[in-house]
């Protein structure tokens, strides 16, 4: 819960107050540097100029904006109760956004910078979850099987430099698996920021059909600690909607971490 999380105050000085959420989840522990600025830098060595950015960051909004109205998202989210009613679908989306507005938004980090508050994920409450468990348990239990686990890797970098990590580790579970990237049916990669996900996606030349098919963290939100999991279910249910076999999912974590997984499918054409 994003907007709940709570203030610390320091042991020896308790006028000194700390945003839980921001000194926790939203600043590198080694650096102290914001994710955002991190990424800044990054963008700086391998050049993402924020045209690309906020094409980018449309095209999350208007694929969540389209997944949802067509009902894509009804069998992977539980609703939630609330005050205020049953909540069904998730609220950052902006069904209405354009280029243009996109464009005219100030640069959030660095007044020379490139990362706004458009095309960058949001502060979000979620929560998801998952079930692992054997095959020969699942046909016990009697338990529809909608994918299984292949593999995953996982590999360190600069803690400052963690949002090019899913390209290390998306190599290292190709590598690991013995398969060529256009082996990959559809792709999941966590939206952070817009320019993280393009200083992967473009080296690997990642085809746009194939990546974040139905939005991510920008439009569908970034609830830290919840995250991975989502987009794994995202993966799952796009695989056996489209009938196709293989799918990766791939996030970076603060620290420097960046973690890869291979799915397969339970419903796809041979």
């Amino acid at each position: 819960n994003m907007t709940q999380s709570p203030l610390l105050l320091d042991r020896f000085d308790p006028s000194n107050q700390k945003d839980s959420i921001y000194f926790d989840g939203l600043e590198d522990a080694f650096s102290r540097s914001s994710m955002g600025m991190t990424v800044e830098k990054l963008i700086e060595k391998h050049p993402v100029s924020r045209q690309e950015q906020d094409l980018y960051a449309y095209h999350s909004q208007k694929r969540a904006s389209f997944a949802t109205k067509n009902g894509y998202f009804k069998d992977q989210i539980v609703g939630v109760e609330t005050e205020h009613g049953l909540i069904l679908e998730d609220e950052p989306i902006r069904h209405e956004t354009n280029l243009n507005k996109l464009s005219e938004l100030k640069t959030i980090f660095s007044d020379h910078g490139t990362i706004t508050a458009g095309n960058a994920s949001s502060i979000n409450d979620g929560a998801s979850a998952l079930i692992l468990m054997s095959k020969k348990e699942a046909v016990r239990r009697n338990i529809p099987i909608l994918a299984t686990f292949k593999g995953f890797a996982e590999i360190g970098v600069d803690p400052e430099e963690m949002g090019i990590a899913p390209l290390h580790s998306i190599h290292k579970i190709l590598t690991q698996q013995k398969i060529e990237l256009s082996d990959i049916d559809l792709f999941e990669i966590n939206e952070s920021f817009a320019g993280q996900v393009l200083l992967v996606s473009k080296p690997l030349n990642i085809p746009h059909e194939k990546l974040n098919v139905n939005g991510g963290a920008i439009s569908l939100g970034h609830p830290i600690g919840s995250s991975g999991s989502r987009i794994i279910v995202s993966l799952v249910h796009e695989l056996n909607r489209q009938k196709k076999k293989l799918g990766l999912a791939s996030l970076c974590i603060g620290g420097g971490i960046g973690m890869s997984m291979l799915i397969e499918g339970n419903n796809y054409e041979s």
